[in-house]
């Protein structure tokens, strides 16, 4: 069926120029990060203008005749017309990220799979994977490029695991006034140089202060058995010396 699609006449390619363009008014026009847009159509659906599923899916971001209508109901905008699909796009992942506290993850995979959890599958993670794990932008005619949107983020995670980017570095700024809720996420997720830092002297510190418990801890158990000892002593000399007032007043000296 792909082959048969792939042979296909007429239409653009789904990595046409057209659609960077397209991707970016949607992007400005519903606040969906650009890089979202761009991964679902070039990594996820790697679908052209006149490719049709299974499903009756059409257009390069894979719109079934169901939620065309939705989005054409409700947004007045046709996923069908390649003027208007990445728009069309950009309003249903915009929805599902809203209803799941700005995740673009899950509104992703809703994208693909729907709603409903129990109907993602192989193919949904399949789906996902592609998006999220490859920092390069790949299509069926063999042409391969490098995804400079992927391998930015990529870079500025790798930087926050190694602490040496964060808040203030310019490339994270820049990059907040493209994704916002990315950056948000990763900063959350990363520490930065400084956090190592303090966090590796409170761990030295909490070391310390269990090691010093513990010498404190046994030092106390050691005099505490020293004395139980001497009071043993105690009471053995005083079970075997009669204890009349001579005795008494010749001061038994007892080592306690």
């Amino acid at each position: 069926m792909r082959l048969k699609q792939f042979l296909q006449k007429g239409g653009r390619k789904y990595t046409d120029p057209f659609y960077d363009k397209t991707d970016e008014i949607a992007s400005k026009k519903t606040g969906v990060p650009l890089h979202i847009l761009r991964s679902v159509r070039l990594l996820g659906e790697r679908s052209n203008e006149n490719q049709v599923s299974s499903a009756n899916a059409k257009g390069v971001y894979q719109f079934i005749p169901s939620t065309r209508n939705n989005v054409l109901k409700k947004y007045g905008v046709d996923a069908w017309n390649p003027d208007q699909a990445s728009l069309a796009a950009a309003y249903l992942l915009k929805e599902s990220a809203d209803r799941n506290n700005g995740d673009y993850y899950t509104a992703i995979r809703e994208y693909h799979g729907g709603t409903d959890k129990s109907n993602w599958g192989r193919y949904n993670k399949e789906y996902i994977d592609r998006i999220t794990n490859n920092n390069s932008l790949s299509n069926d005619y063999g042409n391969n490029y490098e995804n400079p949107y992927l391998k930015e983020y990529t870079d500025i995670i790798k930087g926050m695991q190694n602490g040496v980017i964060d808040w203030t570095d310019g490339r994270t700024q820049e990059l907040y006034q493209k994704s916002p809720d990315f950056v948000n996420t990763v900063m959350n997720t990363y520490k930065t140089e400084q956090e190592y830092i303090r966090d590796y002297k409170l761990e030295e510190e909490r070391k310390v202060q269990e090691q010093n418990k513990k010498m404190v801890e046994e030092e106390n158990k050691y005099i505490e058995e020293v004395l139980k000892q001497k009071q043993f002593e105690k009471q053995q000399v005083l079970s075997t010396v009669p204890l009349s007032k001579s005795v008494l007043s010749n001061d038994i000296k007892l080592n306690i």
